[in-house]
């Protein structure tokens, strides 16, 4: 099949901890779509091409692939096991050569649609458009409280309230405008509140967007998950790899200390709001200012 016979690559972002490993697995058991664990280095290459001189000469595409295949994520999922099948496609540039190894990829798994999950492409995504330009890329939103809560359980990530409500505040409104100027044909804003109570519907209206008919296979993507995942990151995803838990949508209103979630909507009201969240109102509390107090002097990371 020629390249130009494909169809163009779907592309997962969102916010670390938002659901989009989820998203992920249920996409990645669509009968026609390869999803991979994350790669994260799209942009990253992109940007160094030039490093590697002209690209549609054998021994500069060598290098460069070399170079992607001792990524420590590419190394994870497995992404690159035959470096003369991605090089047979003769890729002419960077995007053509991620191109081949993303398609080699899923080839192997018996399809022939790629797709990608990296959280760390989101502030990147007009790199990725303009790389992918007929790319389909969904943007995975969770309430940040939530997303707040689920950093405390994970030992890799930041647990300073403070940093994640600013960081998610910033990073998600600039994935969703970026999105809206590449139009609803390019970008699908979804809830992870809505994938996890309403999951076929929203499956559904993903099919759509992405141009593929629905498959219940998607339903049961948490059959196979374990699998599709490296053994070491699976003590992390506990819960993107079993069935949807809606208990995990707005846990933060029962397990969130109140001046937490007092500090987390004055950092990210703009977000909130613009998601459609509940923002909360009134002034800060004794308490509100103590725990302000304690994430400036003691847990300041």
């Amino acid at each position: 099949m020629d390249r130009d016979e494909i169809k163009p690559p779907v592309l997962i972002i969102g916010f670390q901890r938002s659901g989009t490993t989820m998203a992920r697995l249920m996409i990645n058991s669509h009968p026609n779509i390869a999803v991979p664990f994350e790669t994260g280095f799209f942009a990253r290459y992109q940007r160094a091409a030039e490093r590697y001189g002209d690209l549609s000469e054998a021994e500069n595409a060598k290098a460069a692939l070399r170079d992607i295949a001792g990524e420590r994520f590419a190394q994870f999922g497995k992404l690159i096991t035959d470096e003369d099948e991605v090089l047979a496609a003769r890729p002419g540039s960077m995007a053509e050569l991620i191109d081949s190894v993303m398609l080699s990829y899923a080839r192997r798994q018996g399809k022939q649609r790629w797709g990608d999950k990296s959280p760390e492409h989101n502030e990147d995504i007009d790199v990725l458009a303009t790389m992918f330009p007929d790319a389909k890329i969904i943007h995975v939103i969770r309430d940040g409280r939530d997303v707040a809560l689920s950093h405390k359980s994970v030992s890799w990530a930041s647990r300073h309230l403070p940093k994640v409500a600013r960081e998610w505040n910033s990073t998600t409104i600039l994935c969703d405008k970026i999105g809206g100027l590449l139009g609803p044909e390019r970008y699908l804003l979804v809830h992870y509140e809505d994938l996890v109570r309403n999951t076929e519907t929203v499956l559904r209206r993903i099919c759509t967007f992405i141009d593929e008919p629905y498959s219940e296979q998607m339903l049961d993507y948490h059959e196979t998950a374990r699998q599709a995942m490296p053994e070491r990151s699976l003590e992390w995803h506990q819960n993107s790899v079993s069935r949807p838990d809606p208990s995990k949508c707005f846990a933060w209103k029962t397990r969130l200390p109140e001046a937490d979630v007092k500090i987390f909507d004055e950092i990210a009201q703009e977000a909130l709001a613009r998601f459609g969240y509940e923002v909360g109102n009134g002034p800060s509390s004794f308490g509100t200012k103590m725990r302000k107090l304690y994430y400036a002097v003691v847990a300041r990371y």
